[in-house]
């Protein structure tokens, strides 16, 4: 994650890293929008989405359109974003200062970062996937990751992730994701629970 972030330009950094902190599919953080966003309720009300530049009023799932909560690490990309807009969208495509055109846009960019970062190639969903793992790798309920991402049920959070719900925490790590993915409500600071997992 650290070095993809460090490889782009900033703004390119605050939308990837705001993926990395919401689980967002790309067709919804291309259409993020600032009124989206609750601070008092530290959460974005994802409402839409944005396919090959159509604006849609529902999501893929019954469940798409929902309420995410806030993470450190998502709430510092909003936080720096704001510099660069502050009007409709949060994110556009730096280049031409215009909306995202679709996925495929966003594929271009993330191949030209992930190369000079030196990670190998694997494909922008992986943001979803990583917000997804990390969860549950601190221990987070399932249905309730299930529900930040917009599945209707958790058969493809035990399909694709149950292996990540008892491993991969060695060393610091898990004090590195609390720090990146704890939700900024300090009523809620203690979410995850505190034993470590067992490799």
């Amino acid at each position: 994650m650290a070095a993809i972030l460090n490889a782009g330009r900033q703004e390119e950094r605050n939308m990837i890293q705001f993926a990395f902190g919401t689980g967002l599919r790309i067709c919804e953080y291309i259409h993020a929008k600032w009124v989206w966003y609750l601070p008092g309720e530290k959460r974005i009300a994802v409402s839409g989405n944005d396919v090959e530049g159509v604006e849609q009023k529902k999501g893929k799932t019954s469940k798409s359109n929902r309420k995410v909560d806030l993470r450190f690490i998502a709430h510092d990309a909003l936080q720096n974003q704001r510099d660069y807009t502050s009007d409709d969208l949060i994110f556009l495509d730096a280049r031409y200062n215009k909306r995202w055109t679709g996925d495929k846009a966003i594929r271009v960019r993330w191949k030209r970062i992930l190369k000079v970062a030196g990670v190998r190639y694997r494909n922008p969903y992986q943001t979803r996937h990583t917000f997804a793992s990390n969860l549950l790798m601190l221990g987070a309920n399932p249905l309730y990751v299930a529900s930040q991402l917009g599945h209707e049920n958790t058969a493809m959070i035990e399909r694709h992730y149950s292996r990540r719900i008892t491993g991969g925490l060695d060393g610091n790590k898990r004090t590195q994701l609390l720090a990146l993915y704890s939700k900024i409500d300090p009523k809620h600071r203690n979410e995850f629970p505190i034993f470590l997992l067992s490799d």
